[in-house]
């Protein structure tokens, strides 16, 4: 019944040993909240299990800052009383089992939550107290987030607690690469239980404001099994990540980090290199600047990205994304020597290879790199285009994410740019469009 999440996230784990587990996000529950926000008339009642943290900014405190900053109804039930604050803990007192039971008891006869978030779970009764209400009540979803040892380094659950976890439970992440996460899984001797886990889904923006209850939907999920992840909980697990609406691709962790360095990690340092190319190199005028309005900006987009996250992702798959680089060194070495020697031959079957080998990439599935989904259409400059554009989109429900005119369109159809939240969104502007007069492009 319980789910472990470990992550290669440097700042936002406490260490068991050598094994980073993360503090886990509420990004799966706040999709759900969302989800159950369009069908309730009040906000969903969420059941923090933790501890309680006295300076706020962890435990029940912090959950139900959370919960409530995502429109839910926070509910709690205490399993500890912590004496901490920044610079550590100093003391706990454990709950007893009776007075933990009978917390998630009232909360759940009276309050029904739709979710259950557990956190910090100290010693082998109280685990057995949560699962026997979890059996009793089936609740829809459940999220657990194991606080097994401090930031300053106090442990605050049982080996026994551990192990009896250990017995039943998935372990897995969400991170972008999989290496040092498998290392510390094998370092902690938790093959057996670990499968890891990495959603292809996102875009370069950040920030709860930016989820989606759909962001996972026809996204690869790239799985990476243990040495000895059981066949069954692999099954399992697969299963799972089909039933949240996204495509499981079952991948050996070193040739997925290998995949996504290459992919995903080198074209975002490639993308931040060409702006950065720009800005250094432009004029006092800045007329790069101005004219990289069009398509420069579009084939830049992904340098907008998370500065954090990014440095983060670099530092834990160095050796790939550097054996990749030599390899665009070597690449962009020859294409200057062809430029310089006038071997157009060469840049033709440059740009003629790219194209056919681009044009072969399916559309139907997301990647790494979230794609955009918008269409651009001529439009004369009068009084009213933009809006009675924006209002037959509106007549059909369909919602704009962005829309702009598109001043540098050299390489470019279309004079606006207008972009939408889905495909489903996208499909339905680009049959209504055309039958009210607009010319369109899709790309």
């Amino acid at each position: 019944f319980m789910q472990i999440t470990v992550s290669g996230n440097k700042d936002t784990y406490c260490t068991l040993n050598d094994m980073p587990f993360c503090t886990l996000s509420f990004f799966i529950l706040s999709l759900q909240v969302n989800i159950k926000k369009t069908k309730m008339e009040h906000p969903p009642v969420i059941l923090s299990i933790a501890g309680s943290d006295c300076s706020g900014g962890a435990g029940i405190q912090a959950d139900i800052k959370t919960i409530s900053a995502l429109g839910g109804y926070a509910a709690s039930a205490i399993t500890a009383v912590t004496v901490q604050n920044t610079l550590g803990v100093c003391a706990v007192q454990a709950m007893s089992p009776e007075i933990v039971r009978g917390q998630i008891e009232a909360v759940m006869e009276d309050l029904q939550p739709v979710a259950i978030k557990i956190g910090m779970v100290s010693d082998i009764q109280i685990v057995h107290v949560i699962s026997d209400c979890l059996r009793k009540y089936a609740p829809e979803y459940v999220v657990y987030d194991p606080v097994m040892v401090s930031t300053s380094g106090r442990k605050l659950m049982t080996d026994e607690a551990i192990e009896e976890i250990k017995k039943e439970c998935i372990i897995t992440d969400v991170g972008s690469v999989k290496g040092n996460i498998h290392d510390a899984v094998r370092k902690q001797n938790l093959s057996h239980n670990f499968i890891g886990g990495h959603p292809m889904a996102g875009s370069e923006k950040t920030g709860y404001e930016n989820a989606s209850s759909y962001l996972l939907e026809n996204a690869y999920y790239a799985i990476t099994p243990a040495e000895h992840s059981p066949a069954e909980r692999v099954s399992e697990f697969t299963e799972i990540v089909s039933a949240i609406g996204a495509i499981p691709v079952i991948l050996n962790y070193e040739e997925h980090d290998y995949a996504v360095a290459a992919i995903s990690h080198v074209p975002h340092l490639i993308a931040a290199s060409l702006v950065n190319l720009v800005h250094d190199r432009d004029s006092k005028n800045q007329t790069m600047r101005l004219l990289a309005a069009g398509g420069f900006k579009d084939i830049t987009r992904i340098a907008s990205s998370s500065p954090e996250m990014w440095q983060q992702i670099c530092s834990t798959n160095i050796d790939n994304i550097a054996e990749l680089l030599e390899y665009y060194i070597v690449s962009l070495t020859d294409i200057r020597n062809s430029i310089l020697s006038n071997d157009f031959n060469a840049i033709y079957q440059l740009f003629h290879s790219s194209r056919e080998y681009r044009n072969s990439f399916s559309d139907s599935r997301t990647g790494p790199i979230h794609k955009s989904y918008e269409l651009y259409l001529d439009l004369i400059d009068e009084s009213g285009a933009i809006s009675n554009v924006a209002s037959i989109l509106a007549d059909e429900a369909i919602s704009i994410k962005n829309i702009g005119i598109v001043h540098n369109r050299e390489f470019e159809d279309g004079v606006l740019k207008i972009e939408f939240y889905s495909q489903a969104e996208l499909d339905t502007a680009s049959s209504l469009l055309p039958r009210a007069g607009y010319k369109i492009y899709v790309r």
